[in-house]
């Protein structure tokens, strides 16, 4: 927000002061936090399974801001992605589109903000699976939800609510806990009616710079079957949970599975190459910047 300032002169002043006695003080409007872009912009993410450069990801950028990503598979066949629109500089809405390039508008996810300018809630339509088979490839329903955000005192997120509205006109919600460890989320709990219960812990990361620590709202958050923290991005976003994009730095534990993880890095400390062995297999991930 650009702060104006204007000069009076002294008489005007105290004459100002004197028509305020005994009205109570306008309650003072924080600054907006600003969203903050890393300041190494990355321009591609290929995704190499074995010898095979499988998923490329394309991120676009205008003036300073990313306003795209783009999705293509190792043929070349475009598979979709994302566009984000702004208000100023500030994220409003994040648009998937397909294969024909179609924006898909009941898909967006819409932002919302508090006078202090920390997101408050994000909204959207979210693919609903009756089944919670990994395997299944279509949903079978598509619920509005709701993602509402609390700061601890440091200006951290330490909770976020999601609330399903189900086709049956009932709501379900669940409560995200989250502790940090200076600049890094080290552990998420689930609390429900019932209980309160570790959902990650123990998450370890190394010392550079995460070069996806996007405003927050940007990632995907797709934590385990529960769907609700996913988004609606499609293919182009499907690294996206694996960045963390919230952290400073780069989270070195694997979120599912058992394995193996390993950086590259450029001078500047930014991530060259993200390896996750398993076994005989890897799959290394590419970085590339602007």
């Amino acid at each position: 927000m650009k702060r104006l300032s204007f000069l009076f002169p002294a008489a005007l002043v105290a004459v100002a002061a004197l028509a305020a006695c005994g009205k109570p003080e306008p309650t003072p409007v924080p600054e907006a936090t600003p969203q903050v872009w890393p300041p190494k912009q990355i321009s591609r993410i290929v995704q190499r399974v074995g010898i095979l450069d499988y998923l490329t990801y394309d991120f676009t950028w205008r003036e300073g801001l990313l306003t795209s990503i783009g999705c293509t598979l190792y043929d070349g066949t475009t598979l979709g992605g994302i566009d984000l629109a702004y208000d100023g500089t500030r994220l409003q809405t994040i648009t998937p589109f397909g294969p024909d390039s179609l924006r898909l508008p009941d898909g967006a996810m819409h932002y919302h903000y508090g006078p202090d300018g920390l997101l408050q809630s994000q909204h959207f339509i979210l693919p609903l699976r009756t089944s919670q088979d990994p395997c299944q490839q279509h949903y079978d329903d598509a619920v509005p939800c709701r993602l509402t955000y609390a700061y601890n005192a440091e200006g951290k997120v330490d909770r976020v609510v999601a609330t399903r509205s189900l086709p049956d006109g009932s709501s379900r919600s669940e409560t995200y806990l989250f502790d940090w460890t200076g600049g890094n989320v080290t552990a998420i709990f689930l609390q429900t009616d019932s209980a309160t219960r570790p959902f990650l812990s123990n998450l370890c990361y190394d010392t550079m710079p995460n070069p996806m620590r996007f405003p927050l709202g940007v990632e995907t958050m797709g934590l385990g079957l529960t769907m609700i923290l996913e988004g609606v991005f499609g293919y182009c976003a499907t690294f996206l949970p694996y960045a963390f994009c919230w952290c400073e730095n780069n989270m070195t534990s694997l979120l599912a599975g058992s394995g193996q993880c390993s950086f590259t890095y450029d001078a500047d400390g930014y991530i060259t190459s993200k390896t996750v062995g398993s076994g005989s297999s890897a799959t290394t991930y590419l970085f590339f910047y602007r």
